[in-house]
């Protein structure tokens, strides 16, 4: 029993899907999870310039990314590349191979989801966005040892991050933004360097 989620949280929220969102991501951000950020998404022009160039998969903004994400990671850790709209790890694989390269990591792609559309166009189309709408699975063995660290461009809602808790709930989450004006300023742990 969490008292914050049981009595709190439904006494501030009647929108029951709004509220089982924001119950999960509390239960992420306070259970044994760490969400590890490099920046705020809106700190600097180029912040957001890189992490939209991971989302299309430019090598430059990977890189870059890459090199200062790589800063948190072990060698012993594994990196498990969360899946994108169409089900499948593109450009989170690239970038998680990517630090993987400069830590000696290994990466697991072992996650995958059904294809849907992009949490953008949902939220444009004002449609309610949850983590039940993106059902991820696990598409392969679990690694038999290493801290497992899910690797994602950019945490905003946290919709993503808590559909791939679900399925890896004693993961940690590396991202390299995360947007604090998305509503979830208060479920995140900055670290910096």
């Amino acid at each position: 029993m969490n008292i914050f989620v049981d009595n709190i949280l439904p006494s501030l929220v009647d929108d029951e899907f709004l509220l089982e969102a924001m119950s999960r991501a509390y239960m992420v951000a306070h259970g044994p999870n760490r969400v590890i950020a490099v920046h705020e998404y809106r700190e600097v022009p180029e912040v957001k310039e890189i992490a939209h160039g991971i989302k299309q998969g430019d090598a430059g903004s990977m890189e870059q990314a890459a090199s200062e994400m790589a800063q948190y990671v072990n060698s012993t850790d594994v990196l498990v590349p969360i899946p994108n709209h169409g089900g499948r790890a593109l450009t989170t694989l690239e970038l998680a191979n990517r630090i993987a390269s400069k830590t000696g990591c290994a990466v697991y792609d072992i996650l995958s989801g059904l294809p849907r559309e992009t949490l953008y166009s949902m939220k444009a189309a004002g449609k309610t966005v949850s983590a039940d709408m993106i059902k991820m699975s696990l598409s392969g063995s679990r690694p038999a040892s290493g801290k497992v660290i899910l690797v994602d461009n950019v945490y905003a809602t946290g919709t993503t991050a808590t559909a791939a808790l679900e399925v890896i709930p004693d993961a940690d989450l590396l991202v390299y933004a995360v947007d604090s004006k998305a509503g979830n300023s208060d479920i995140y742990e900055m670290m910096r360097p």
